[in-house]
């Protein structure tokens, strides 16, 4: 969805390969077989640390703290962002003191200076672990967006 996206911002034609797996698309890449392959921070990392990817852009509306040099998408597609994100769930009936025990000991561990530091070092941020009502806000929110923007792109499910 983001290479569509960046296609109908910029008026590119980049010509989508939908990968299962990301480790392809990186391979890919490196071995010359496309010319670009879009991918979380963290698994291009490695590839950008020993010269075999070079960074082009990242799709955050700010630059990471792990490669400030590199430009953000949003830096010539103004409201441009794309970034990944990860939860945890539990099961529907799971008892409310577990729900937030585990909230309260995710946003710990996730405030800690020295795990701040480490996930910034591979280009992840971090803010803590929101409440559980805020989380479900948020995805809300995000069905929203990417649902303006499936239709912007044209996306129809196969």
């Amino acid at each position: 969805m983001v290479g569509e996206w960046l296609n109908k911002q910029t008026g590119a034609k980049m010509v989508q390969i939908p990968y299962t797996v990301m480790p392809q698309g990186i391979q890919d890449t490196i071995a010359g077989r496309t010319q670009v392959v879009i991918l979380a921070y963290a698994a291009a990392w490695p590839f950008m640390a020993d010269g075999r990817l070079r960074a082009i852009a990242v799709t955050s509306a700010a630059r990471e703290q792990a490669s400030a040099a590199v430009p953000t998408v949003a830096e010539t597609l103004p409201g441009f962002d794309f970034q990944g994100w990860f939860g945890v769930v539990a099961p529907t009936g799971t008892p409310t003191d577990v729900i937030l025990r585990l909230n309260r000991e995710i946003d710990r561990v996730l405030l800690d200076p020295e795990i701040v530091q480490k996930m910034a070092d591979i280009g992840v941020r971090t803010e803590g672990a929101d409440t559980p009502e805020g989380f479900g806000r948020f995805i809300g929110a995000e069905h929203e967006r990417w649902r303006k923007v499936v239709n912007e792109i044209g996306l129809e499910p196969e």
